[in-house]
């Protein structure tokens, strides 16, 4: 039976120079969030963009902005830029419902994608309520000897070491999965799609740390620290099929060593209130 009384839910959708994307991807995300039939907030971020990002969300004397048109749409501001991380942080303040979701327009991120990340939360067959769910981006299939090592370590991780360890759904790319791989030994994370702007999760996760990180290292830190909480997650093929708008990338990021040394080496958590 159908929940009548669905959680609501805080979309938060970081952004900078990323006006040729914006009106595209707000009406695309806002039209699939209308059709959940759950509360819900989209709260962007713009994270100091030097083009026409904020005269497009403001609007002017004559000319409507994205705020007008979107009713649930709430915009914060940072004066300058201060990264992705920073940008995720000041959205986590505002959110105010108990299922958070953040993505970006880097990417052409579908927006009915969210459905699987929605039913993988709220499935009791798990036998465990699921904290965060990540969404593995799997656009480029496995071929070839990629695809015969993926079952080969699956079958060995699962006859050897008795783990769950499923073939991949796609290659990410070299780079990536030597990261996740050094995620792992840090962190213990065994989540593959570290940087995947494409993760939901409940929102006493983050009542219970603090974010450190203002770099694209705040994606890894989530997941560790939610990790060390002991919070059960899981990891869902996305992206299977192209978004419904042109994606834009972001300028370049500032660099993630200094926040992951910071992490490891000095972790902050919040203070948890025990009479919750």
């Amino acid at each position: 039976m159908p929940d009548t009384n669905p959680d609501g839910l805080s979309v938060l959708l970081p952004v900078c120079n990323q006006s040729g994307a914006l009106e595209g991807g707000l009406a695309a995300w806002s039209s699939y969030l209308e059709r959940l039939g759950r509360p819900y907030e989209i709260l962007v971020i713009n994270d100091g963009s030097s083009d026409a990002t904020k005269a497009m969300l403001a609007g002017s004397e004559t000319t409507p902005g994205l705020s007008k048109r979107f009713p649930h749409l709430h915009i914060l501001e940072h004066d300058s830029r201060r990264g992705f991380g920073a940008a995720l942080k000041t959205g986590l303040a505002a959110a105010k419902h108990p299922l958070i979701f953040y993505t970006g327009l880097d990417s052409a991120y579908s927006p009915s994608d969210l459905k699987t990340l929605l039913d993988s939360i709220e499935d009791s067959s798990f036998g465990f309520p699921l904290d965060l769910v990540n969404g593995y981006r799997a656009t480029t299939p496995l071929t070839g000897w990629r695809k015969w090592r993926s079952r080969v370590r699956s079958f060995l991780a699962k006859i050897v070491l008795g783990l769950d360890e499923p073939a991949l759904p796609g290659f990410l790319g070299a780079k990536a999965h030597r990261y996740a791989l050094l995620i792992r030994a840090l962190f213990g994370v065994r989540i593959l799609d570290i940087d995947s702007r494409f993760k939901l999760f409940r929102k006493k996760i983050t009542d219970r740390i603090t974010l450190q990180s203002d770099s694209e290292f705040v994606h890894a830190e989530l997941l560790a620290k939610a990790n060390f909480l002991g919070c059960m997650m899981h990891e869902a093929a996305i992206a299977t099929k192209p978004g419904p708008f042109r994606a834009q990338l972001e300028p370049p990021a500032a660099p993630r060593g200094k926040d992951l040394r910071r992490v490891f080496f000095r972790p902050a958590f919040g203070v948890v209130n025990v009479s919750r």
